[in-house]
């Protein structure tokens, strides 16, 4: 993978190359963006090691602005004529096109930038974690079999999964001299534990984790939770579909929530795409419900600027159940001006062209309580504990309903397993406050439907099944 020097240097030559083209008049501006990571992955199943890989990507992504169109092109030969090509691909796209009905996004000026000088950020690089090798993530796979291996169970615990690491660099630039560059680094591992039930069907428990520095993801408590759910999950019973009281763990939240995050972005209220839109400063979710977008929060990961180059600020989405505010990028922040003088540019926009406009990366679920440090069930009512959920598909976007299945770990009072069932729950309805018993403490969460966010393990009332799966 490229590193920041390499990086910049590509960016000003491709930015030298369209300065200098015959044409370069017709152009407001030119922007380079630049993706560039490497992970390495080992694989696990039946208790023993199938693969290791590695791969390097780099994407070069150039945006040519004209006074009337704009394109993007990328390529990932990043040699001499490929970079070329881009070039000469990229102004043969603009003299193409009509001229568009909106003047194109802007970019970033280096007065717009709170540090103009700061042009790296690497506060979320851990060395150790991008040199972990493989025989390093093997000796630590090893680890993790010999606790499935010496678990104490009526039938042995095979283990499979995954153990990742890796790096990435975002880098971009402009022709109007801003230039930045943000390095992190990541490590990831999903662990899924099956067990034989006594009737010869499996079992299964799963636990995973994401971090940015090897210090935050203790491999050895992820392995002890999934061998745990594991354990528990042996022999489920069926009970009928029904509204329960549900525990859904950080996880099972994450992946629910994850539909909702575009609803907060200006360009889904300006193209009337959201169930929110019209609905700033309205009551929409219960008053123990505040949710922000916080890059700096440190837990989250992922660049402080946006795709055209600005930095991304903090925002208080929704506040005790209120509408507060939405995510911003320059187009949709000049479109939203001309109807209120008070919307600002937030720096979460996409790079443009972009039919999505915009997307809060990095949201952060406050707990109504944020000292509250444990999650109880009450035994007097039926409280089902779901660990995940998984094949979620939204059904109704205007209410945010949603379907999808139980997996991995689904217990009667945290201790009886059942088995697996189909769910349809809307958001708009789980999110009131007529529904949320109790919520603990937010933490990093990774789930599969979409990326890690700092979300809470959540009691919510009248969660609908509506039938078992045939698994």
């Amino acid at each position: 993978m490229l590193d920041t020097d390499a990086a910049i240097i590509l960016i000003d030559r491709l930015l030298k190359d369209v300065g200098t083209r015959q044409d370069a008049g017709r152009l407001a501006f030119a922007e380079v963006q630049i993706d560039s990571s490497s992970q390495a992955t080992s694989r696990f199943a039946n208790s023993h090691m199938t693969q290791n890989q590695a791969q390097d990507a780099t994407t070069v992504s150039l945006h040519l602005a004209g006074r009337e169109s704009e394109c993007r092109l990328s390529t990932q030969d990043i040699s001499t004529g490929g970079l070329a090509r881009l070039v000469d691909d990229a102004y043969a796209a603009l003299m193409l096109l009509p001229a568009a009905k909106d003047p194109p996004a802007e970019t970033a000026e280096p007065s717009d930038l709170i540090d103009s000088g700061q042009i790296l950020d690497e506060s979320r690089y851990d060395p150790a974690c991008a040199a972990l090798d493989a025989s390093e993530r093997g000796k630590a796979i090893k680890r993790m079999i010999q606790k499935a291996d010496g678990n104490d169970q009526p039938e042995a615990i095979q283990l499979a999964g995954i153990l990742a690491n890796g790096q990435r660099l975002v880098a971009f630039g402009n022709s109007r001299g801003v230039r930045r560059v943000y390095r992190e680094t990541f490590i990831e591992s999903s662990l899924t534990g099956v067990i034989r039930n006594c009737d010869g069907s499996n079992a299964t428990g799963w636990a995973k984790g994401h971090q940015t520095s090897m210090r935050d993801l203790d491999l050895d408590a992820l392995t002890d939770r999934a061998l745990a759910i594991t354990a528990r999950a042996r022999n489920p019973r069926e009970i009928a579909p029904g509204k329960y009281r549900v525990l859904l763990e950080a996880e099972a939240v994450l992946d629910l929530l994850g539909f909702i995050w575009w609803d907060f972005a200006a360009t889904s209220h300006l193209d009337r795409l959201s169930p929110l839109a019209g609905k700033i400063g309205e009551q929409i979710f219960g008053s123990n419900v505040s949710l922000r977008d916080d890059v700096f929060h440190p837990l989250q990961s992922g660049p402080r600027f946006d795709g055209s180059g600005y930095d991304r600020k903090t925002v208080d989405l929704v506040k005790d159940g209120v509408l507060t505010g939405l995510v911003t990028g320059s187009r949709s922040s000049r479109r939203l001006s001309a109807l209120s003088p008070d919307i600002q540019l937030t720096g979460h926009g996409l790079p443009e062209p972009s039919a999505m406009g915009e997307i809060p990366a990095n949201p952060v679920f406050l707990p109504s309580d944020p000292r509250s440090m444990t999650i109880a069930i009450d035994d007097s009512v039926p409280t089902i504990v779901l660990n995940r959920v998984w094949y979620v598909r939204e059904v109704d976007p205007s209410r945010k309903l949603l379907t999808g299945m139980t997996r991995d770990g689904i217990f009667m009072g945290g201790q009886e397993p059942l088995k697996n069932m189909r769910f349809n729950i809307s958001l708009m309805d789980m999110l009131q406050s007529k529904s949320i018993v109790a919520m603990g403490p937010a933490r990093r969460a990774a789930g599969e439907e979409t990326f890690p966010a700092i979300v809470p393990s959540m009691i919510v009332d009248d969660f609908n099944f509506t039938e078992t799966t045939k698994f």
